[in-house]
This record gives C-alpha cells, sequence and structure tokens, in this order.
C-alpha cells in the first residue's frame, strides 16, 4: 500500500482534451522528436503544433510523419511531407529538429474519425504553407 495525502478538492479535475475543428490555422512547432515505429522498423518525425491565433489559439495540434520506413513508398510520402513542412518554414538544409521550431507556418488539420467507436476524434495535420 502507498500511503498519499491528497485533497481532490483543491485541484479542479482534468477536462476532456477534443480535437479542434477541421481548418486551416497559424501554428508553430513546440516540440519535436524522432521515435522508432511500432514495428521497430523504421523512424517517425513526432511533433507538437502550438495554434498561435483565433479562437484555437494556445490549443496543441500534434503530428506524426513517417521518416524512415521499409515500405518505400511510406518513406517516399513522409519524405515528401517533410520537404514540404521545410519549405514552408524556410529550414531546407535540415539537421536538427529543433531547426523547426518556432517558426509559423499554416498547417491544415482534418479530424480522423475512430471507426471502431473506441477512440475520441484526433486531429491529422495534412499540408504545410508558407505564411506569405
Amino acid at each position: 500500500m502507498s500511503f498519499l495525502q491528497f485533497d481532490a478538492t483543491a485541484v479542479a479535475p482534468q477536462q476532456p482534451i477534443e480535437a479542434i475543428p477541421a481548418g486551416t490555422y497559424l501554428a508553430a512547432i513546440s516540440e519535436s522528436e524522432i521515435v522508432t515505429t511500432k514495428s521497430g522498423t523504421g523512424q517517425m518525425l513526432r511533433l507538437t503544433w502550438d495554434v498561435m491565433d483565433g479562437p484555437m489559439k494556445g490549443r496543441k495540434v500534434f503530428d506524426r510523419l513517417n521518416i524512415a520506413n521499409q515500405n518505400p513508398k511510406a518513406e517516399e510520402i513522409g519524405q515528401r511531407q517533410l520537404s514540404t513542412l521545410c519549405h514552408a518554414v524556410g529550414v531546407l538544409q535540415l539537421k536538427d529538429t529543433t531547426q523547426l521550431h518556432g517558426r509559423p507556418c499554416q498547417i491544415r488539420v482534418t479530424i480522423r474519425k475512430d471507426e471502431s467507436g473506441q477512440y475520441a476524434d484526433q486531429n491529422e495535420v495534412k499540408d504545410y504553407r508558407a505564411i506569405n
């Protein structure tokens, strides 16, 4: 048994986090990480976007790019997405993912529905565009 002194009446419960509406948002990357895929045979670039204006300002959108994969087509798609992102934020020679941080661009967000009903709707970033 573990003893803990915690008064739940002194802390507001966490509110459920729902997907933001589909649309185009001004956003910047605040976090990035390269992780191994579930299969262990590839790598994904995980990104956290912070929405910078409008009614969704301050909300976060999570993104994954498949940058190394045994499936050549999946890898090509991920590499093209990363290239589009790099062009949108003006980083054409990427050596460290932190180079992408804090550089605003437009992201097009959609909503992905879980057909099984087991999980809540999730946002998915479909495109990246330079601001001007």
